[in-house]
């Protein structure tokens, strides 16, 4: 169960727009590249901590509005991770 610390965090960026503006700076991302972003690319892209990456590209997802298709090496980490990308290819 979460914590009411985690709970009023996230009741607060919700109603403050930090939640949208976040969402909308990834979706933007990912649809100028359509070849797919790892989530910490797009976390060291838009600045936006890798938690908060995580939390809107899942609820995107979830959503329908991304999607996860693929993996591929973090050429930083090394390590493997779904590759994010627009539901729909525009051409």
């Amino acid at each position: 169960m979460a914590r009411d610390t985690s709970l009023q965090a996230y009741s607060e960026i919700e109603s403050d727009g930090t939640k949208t503006s976040q969402s909308m700076r990834i979706k933007r991302l990912i649809l100028v590249n359509p070849q797919g972003l790892l989530r910490q690319e797009i976390s060291w892209i838009t600045k936006i901590p890798i938690n908060a990456v995580c939390g809107r590209v899942n609820e995107m997802v979830k959503n329908k509005e991304l999607r996860e298709d693929g993996k591929r090496k973090n050429k930083r980490s090394n390590l493997m991770g779904y590759l994010i990308k627009p539901m729909e290819v525009l051409e």
